[in-house]
C-alpha cells in the first residue's frame, strides 16, 4: 500500500534449517516423536525455529537441560546455527545416553553453521599470537558473546568492544602486539 520494499535478510543457512525443521515436524508421528532444539530460548533464531512448529518443540540450552526432554518419544535433535559445537556434542552425547537407556531413538542433526565450526579453531590460533586482543562485535550478538568468551578463555587480555570510545589506554601498557578480530 505504501510502496515499501521488504527485503528478507535472513541468512540462507537459517532459512534452510527452518524448512528442514518444518518438514521434519510435518512428517513425524507426534505421539511417538518430538523435536528438540539446542539453542538459547530467547534468541531470535530459536524463536523463529519454534515458530516453524507452532511452539511444539523443546529447547535445551545445555546438557544440564536434557531433563526437559520426554524420553518416551524419539528425538529429532537440531541446533541454533550459532551455538558452540563443543556444547552441542555434550548435549548430543547426554541425550544419546538417556535415549539408549529408555530404548528410544535419537536422530541427531548438528545444524551449527559450518562457518561457526571453523571459526573457533582459527580464533584459537589467532588469539595466542598476540599480547592483547580487541574483539569487535555488537554487544547484543549471541555469536559475538560466545566467541569473545572463547577468546578470553585463551587470552585473558581480550577486550570486547563495539565502539572505539570503549578503548582504554591501560590495556596496552605492556603490550608489544595487538590482534583485532
Amino acid at each position: 500500500k505504501n510502496h515499501n520494499t521488504i527485503v528478507d535478510a535472513t541468512c540462507p543457512i537459517v532459512l534452510r534449517l527452518q524448512k528442514r525443521i518444518r518438514e521434519t515436524y510435518q512428517g513425524m508421528d507426534h505421539e511417538r516423536e518430538q523435536i528438540v532444539i539446542f539453542g538459547k530460548a530467547d534468541h531470535p533464531e530459536t524463536i523463529g525455529l519454534m515458530e516453524q512448529v507452532a511452539g511444539d518443540a523443546t529447547v535445551v540450552g545445555s546438557a544440564e537441560d536434557i531433563g526437559k526432554v520426554d524420553i518416551s518419544r524419539m528425538v529429532h535433535l537440531f541446533s541454533q546455527t550459532t551455538m558452540d559445537p563443543e556444547a552441542y556434542e555434550k548435549v548430543e552425547s547426554a541425550l544419546s545416553g538417556i535415549m539408549k537407556k529408555a530404548n528410544r531413538s535419537l536422530n541427531p542433526n548438528c545444524t551449527i553453521c559450518s562457518w561457526m565450526k571453523r571459526r573457533k579453531p582459527a580464533l584459537a590460533r589467532f588469539v595466542l599470537k598476540y599480547d592483547v586482543i580487541l574483539f569487535m562485535s555488537g554487544k547484543n550478538s549471541s555469536n559475538g558473546k560466545m566467541l569473545f568468551e572463547y577468546c578470553r578463555s585463551l587470552n585473558p587480555k581480550s577486550y570486547w568492544i563495539s565502539d572505539p570510545g570503549e578503548l582504554r589506554k591501560e590495556w596496552f601498557r605492556e603490550a608489544r602486539s595487538i590482534g583485532i578480530s
